[in-house]
């Protein structure tokens, strides 16, 4: 039988069924981070080295997802939400949106996992074109996996899985090239089945598919396996000759062959697995399967969680008894459909055992009023808003306003929840029926701690860490603002004590799997926690060192002979005399006198008088031109045009009943 690790490395659950996420009443923080250099001990003999740890904390998106070219966003403010098998160009939906995409775009949701088969054809429809899917998708900035059966070949005339071509790699890839480039980046990975048998070849699926496009991603969601509840063997083959455990073991392998690791059990409405638990009590399963993803994936690979939004799950709740919709309890003891607050404590039940990614599954069927009958008729748009969703539970209004308050939420912590997790936090509480999972992130200098508790029921949780004395929590998210308004300590603060403890309750009455998020300020600056590695424990190999005698060193003394110098011999010289020089004397000469004659002789002399020659010319009498009047043109009138005025120029059947 397989041994899942828990990401608290080597200690055990109290749970009998499986081996998943700590819940005792004191433990060490998951995914602890190294972020130190290795320490060195010096014995007598020998070097002892202690090794980095490779924790399983979460990477950033940058290492999730860039290695594809034709990926999903880098940035640290992206936290992927999937809504499973919708139509993004069409479906009942509310005003003012005119589709899907519009619609779950206004919920937050910013991937479509899967896209539905529009009378039964796998999308693409046609070879190398759709009927407005990928495009409706893309106008509404909301990214797509799907397509891409490595069953298809361009050449095939049907007889495979697909019938055609048109789900083929190509195809799409033909589809890709007919749109504008703007819309072909968010077609971002290729999902060609959902849970598998455990004997089909998903690795070898998946080299077919990369060897066309290595640019994008794979998805192949997998049944309830990885969560190892008893009964929930979805994916065995019948008649394959294969036991429980090499079954087991297969359909783990698939799960990590591709890109994403995602997996699917509706916990709540589940009624094949009421001997393990019953109803309101399952939520704590999501973080189960969470963890336990996360443990076979490990760091680097995105491992995201199918979580049920308020249906009955396209009929599973009545498959194994009639529900009763007025106290939403079923003949096998699970629930007829979630309620608001148990899906968003089983969204952040994964979120904090590991999901870095959460998909809803938003099917429903037409459930009579009495919710006794299951007409098999199919609402694959539940949860957008539309008039016909056919549930009962939730109507038209009540689950896309709860999906939307949990998606922006979730989102809202994006840079905390892609941030590496971090040891240090002790967690213990007082109630052992109702443990507390937690997740310890910091952004700068603050630290953000993330805790819920995980059984029906109340307790008080005590938060230590020595290093953080005198510190202040900030309660920045309480679930019961939302749940349960009367008990909610949204905004309150708590100091930790000298010893570097604080105490809060959790679990109220309306808001049980309560959930709390504390902002730490300061923290980051000060706290060794952060910088502390204690999960999984430290290797330590042992180098044997080589140790040279050295001969010791031989001391020659050599002789200095001193010689005295004599003393230097001070002339003083006499000081310097300054002769006076007499006032020069300075003597006015007269000016000269200079004697000018009052009268000077004049000479006159007579001349003759000048003979004059006058000469007389007639002048003719002047001839007068009759000049014609003149033209003067009149001034053109400039004709101007008018000055114009300025204007404002995601699955397909999930559960077998």
């Amino acid at each position: 039988m397989r041994a899942l690790l828990s990401r608290q490395g080597a200690r055990t659950s109290t749970e009998e069924f499986f081996i998943g996420p700590v819940e005792s009443s004191r433990r060490t923080k998951r995914f602890a981070l190294s972020r130190v250099l290795p320490a060195v001990l010096v014995a007598i003999g020998c070097l002892a080295l202690v090794l980095p740890s490779t924790g399983a904390s979460p990477s950033g998106p940058a290492t999730l997802y860039g290695q594809y070219s034709n990926g999903l966003p880098t940035s640290s403010s992206f936290f992927p939400i999937g809504v499973w098998f919708q139509n993004p160009a069409g479906g009942d939906v509310p005003a003012p949106y005119t589709n899907q995409a519009q619609a779950f775009k206004a919920m937050g949701i910013n991937v479509f996992v899967g896209i539905s088969q529009e009378n039964g054809v796998a999308w693409p429809e046609s070879y190398g074109a759709d009927q407005g899917e990928l495009a409706a998708a893309a106008n509404a900035g909301v990214y797509v996996i799907g397509g891409g059966d490595p069953n298809c070949t361009q050449d095939n005339t049907g007889g495979d899985p697909c019938d055609t071509d048109h789900a083929s790699v190509a195809s799409v890839k033909q589809l890709l090239a007919s749109l504008p480039a703007a819309d072909q980046k968010y077609f971002v990975g290729y999902e060609w089945t959902d849970e598998p048998p455990c004997n089909m070849n998903i690795t070898s699926q998946v080299a077919a598919i990369s060897a066309e496009d290595p640019t994008r991603m794979t998805y192949a969601n997998e049944g309830a396996w990885v969560a190892d509840l008893p009964g929930n063997d979805i994916g065995s083959p019948s008649g394959s000759g294969l036991t429980t455990t090499q079954c087991l073991s297969d359909a783990e392998t698939n799960l990590v062959a591709t890109s994403i690791a995602s997996s699917d059990d509706y916990a709540l409405t589940d009624p094949w697995h009421t001997s393990t638990c019953a109803g309101a009590n399952c939520t704590y399963l999501y973080g189960v399967s969470a963890a336990n993803m996360r443990a076979l994936a490990g760091p680097t690979k995105p491992v995201w969680a199918f979580i049920e939004s308020g249906t009955d799950d396209l009929g599973l709740s009545t498959q194994n008894g009639a529900c009763n919709w007025t106290s939403n309890l079923c003949a096998s003891g699970n629930e007829a459909a979630a309620t608001p607050v148990q899906v968003n404590s089983a969204a952040w039940d994964a979120i904090i055992n590991g999901a870095n990614g959460i998909e809803w599954f938003c099917d429903a069927s037409d459930i009579g009023s009495t919710g006794t009958t299951n007409s098999g008729t199919t609402a694959y748009d539940a949860c957008a808003g539309g008039a016909g969703d056919g549930s009962p539970v939730g109507g038209s209004t009540i689950i896309p306003a709860n999906l939307t308050y949990i998606d922006n939420t979730v989102e809202s912590y994006a840079p905390e929840l892609n941030s590496p997790d971090l040891s240090g936090m002790e967690v213990s509480t007082s109630n052992p029926s109702v443990p507390v999972v937690d997740m310890l992130k910091q952004v700068g200098d603050d630290d953000y701690l993330f805790v819920e508790s995980d059984r029906d029921g109340a307790t008080t949780a005590t938060y230590s860490d020595p290093a953080l004395s005198g510190l202040t929590a900030t309660l920045v998210y309480d679930s019961a603002n939302q749940y349960d308004p009367a008990n909610s300590e949204q905004g309150m603060t708590f100091t930790f004590s000298g010893t570097g403890t604080f105490s809060d309750t959790l679990g109220t009455t309306n808001n049980p799997y309560q959930v709390k998020i504390y902002a730490i300020a300061g923290a980051g600056s000060t706290d060794p926690s952060t910088t502390t590695t204690t999960d999984p424990p430290t290797t330590t190999t042992t180098i044997p060192v080589t140790t040279t005698t050295v001969p010791p060193v031989t001391t020659t003394t050599i002789p200095v002979t001193t010689t005295t110098l004599p003393p230097v011999t001070t002339t003083t010289v006499p000081p310097v005399t300054t002769t006076t020089v007499p006032q020069v004397t300075t003597t006015t000469v007269p000016a000269p006198t200079v004697t000018v004659p009052t009268t000077l002789p004049v000479t006159t002399t007579t001349l003759p008088a000048p003979t004059v020659v006058v000469t007389t010319t007639t002048i003719p009498a002047p001839t007068t031109a009759t000049q014609p009047p003149s033209t003067v043109r009149p001034a053109r009138h400039l004709h101007l045009p008018p000055v114009l005025p300025i204007r404002d120029l995601v699955f397909s059947l999930h559960f077998k009943p």
